[in-house]
């Protein structure tokens, strides 16, 4: 078997294991989600750019930057995370 045809195998074992588990388990759906990560960073499709990097990259520091002048603060971890 070849690096592709892994990494294919993996990629559909784990989101047909994610799909298996979502009554289920919380822990199995993180499981199987790490199984097809692993098959996609063993063999990366190109190109990994999309148009929305831009936007969403300047959404994400429009956030940073707006809990960083807010007077209050930026919010405690467990709230951030919400």
């Amino acid at each position: 078997m070849n690096r592709r045809s892994i990494a294919a195998a993996l990629i559909a074992v784990g989101l047909a294991g994610h799909a298996f588990f979502v009554p289920i388990s919380i822990a199995g759906m993180q499981i199987a989600l790490g199984v097809a990560l692993a098959g996609l960073l063993l063999d990366l499709p190109r190109p990994l750019r999309t148009p929305l990097d831009i936007p969403i990259a300047a959404f994400v520091l429009v956030c940073i930057v707006s809990d960083l002048i807010s007077p209050f603060g930026p919010p405690p971890l467990a709230f951030a995370t919400l």
